[in-house]
């Protein structure tokens, strides 16, 4: 490996956190929407049925998930504007929590990042690294 190569790698550093945002990005949705199908939690905790007639609630709520990239960071949020949908519903109702909250740090009494998110940004940052440092 010739000296101009590795510079050029370090140099590539330099942008490093936002390229692993970017690149967890999509691994992050789907670990979310996996969740949001599977009727749970971000922390495997079982939605309650719904009260009017014990059904599964919220069957779309993954469809109101959506992922992106800000920065270094990975913003989950979700989107929806259809009135009396499953995704307003979500969006507006914290009963059944589809995504976690802004204050999961543990340190905050939060329950700490959902082991599936932290999964997906080990393996996306994992990733990258490798393909940057030349070992993928």
């Amino acid at each position: 490996m010739s000296l101009d190569s590795v510079l050029s790698k370090l140099a590539a550093l330099g942008t490093f956190p936002e390229k692993v945002a970017g690149a967890c990005t999509p691994l992050v949705k789907r670990a979310a929407v996996e969740t949001a199908k599977s009727g749970r939690t971000p922390w495997g905790e079982p939605w309650a049925p719904r009260k009017k007639d014990g059904k599964p609630a919220l069957v779309n709520a993954a469809s109101a998930i959506e992922v992106r990239a800000v920065g270094s960071l990975v913003r989950i949020v979700l989107v929806g504007i259809s009135t009396g949908s499953a995704k307003v519903q979500a969006i507006q109702h914290w009963r059944r929590q589809v995504i976690p909250r802004h204050t999961t740090s543990k340190g905050r009494g939060g329950q700490g990042l959902p082991p599936q998110i932290s999964k997906a940004l080990h393996d996306g940052a994992t990733k990258l690294f490798e393909q940057l440092a030349g070992h993928a």
